[in-house]
């Protein structure tokens, strides 16, 4: 499996990728149940943000963040 570098402003990540027809062309989906240490370099929490949305901590739960985040991706050419 091809390892990937996804990254952003805020940080980078560095993990195996696979593609699937079950995830739309365009869209990255890392699975809760990630270890840190199943990680190349970084982790998920790399590539999100502290920011409170005052809408979400009214009517859901502050800080969900996680859920969309705009990444670049590309080929991993390490080792």
């Amino acid at each position: 499996m091809p390892a990937s570098a996804i990254f952003l402003d805020r940080g980078r990540t560095t993990l195996k990728a696979r593609l699937s027809e079950g995830v739309r062309p365009g869209v990255v989906n890392i699975s809760e149940g990630w270890w840190i240490e199943q990680f190349k370099e970084g982790s998920v929490n790399h590539l999100t943000h502290d920011v409170i949305n005052p809408v979400q901590a009214i009517i859901y739960e502050p800080n969900m963040h996680m859920n969309d985040v705009a990444v670049e991706v590309v080929r991993y050419e390490g080792e």
